[in-house]
């Protein structure tokens, strides 16, 4: 059973999860011959600027190969069936760690090197991914991760606009996601919970600076407003749910 408060894996590690033993340690060996070969300078590194010869030929093998085992990994995440969070860049004093919405992978390219990932503009930091469902791989017990997000994002539809950009849908993901960490913070020292109508009331003030109305901010809370349950924002709870079974 993992514990509450798991850190989950780095995208290297679970890509060495997510494969089939004979396949990475096929990889492994086809790694470490371009390592000694100087192909690369260290393990998920990238080619150096000129290779030629064999070098040329070692590392096509190798990215063919890490190209394999990547796609089935990413295909988890897309799918829902495997989680990750990341500190979305730029990093700043009121960063946090946050959902990475499933439909990104679509869009999101993984470095194995220094665990993030990156689409345009859009750069997660510190990933950390979590198997096989949010609730039973213990997604870390921490105000910054809204609770019911992680618990429906396999479930909800994620649907976007066509015309909608991976960095417009991050953002509008992350701006839904953003008044239940504000209500944690507001609300969380209360031995009461307040109503979500009061709360609402108090968080639609200006100085909370949410980008929503006091009736979007109730239906965000209660987890009736469609478009945040489209990006995997249920309904607000007060405490991360903790997990009945591992795996």
């Amino acid at each position: 059973m993992i514990a509450s408060g798991d850190k989950g894996d780095t995208l290297a590690e679970a890509l060495e999860k997510s494969s089939e033993p004979t396949a990475w340690a096929a990889y492994m060996t086809i790694e470490r011959n371009c390592l000694k070969a100087r192909v690369i300078s260290k393990p998920f590194g990238a080619a150096p600027n000129l290779i030629i010869g064999g070098s040329n030929r070692r590392w096509k093998r190798l990215s063919e190969v890490r190209e394999t085992l990547s796609k089935k990994l990413v295909d988890r995440l897309r799918t829902g069936e495997w989680t990750a969070t990341g500190i979305l860049s730029p990093v700043s004093t009121t960063s946090e760690r946050i959902l990475i919405l499933p439909h990104l992978w679509g869009v999101l390219e993984p470095d194995f090197e220094d665990s993030s990932a990156k689409s345009g503009n859009l750069l997660y930091l510190d990933v950390r991914v979590y198997q096989p469902t949010p609730r039973s791989a213990g997604v870390p017990d921490q105000g910054a991760l809204a609770p019911a997000a992680l618990a429906n994002s396999a479930k909800a539809k994620n649907r976007k606009s066509p015309h909608e950009s991976a960095e417009q849908s991050a953002a509008r993901g992350n701006a839904y996601q953003a008044v239940h960490n504000m209500a944690r913070r507001v609300f969380g020292k209360q031995s009461i919970v307040p109503e979500f109508d009061v709360m609402a009331k108090e968080l639609a003030k200006p100085e909370y600076n949410l980008e929503f109305k006091k009736e979007t901010i109730r239906q965000i809370l209660n987890g009736s407003y469609r478009p945040a349950v489209n990006t995997g924002i249920g309904r607000f709870e007060m405490k991360p749910q903790k997990p009945k079974t591992g795996w």
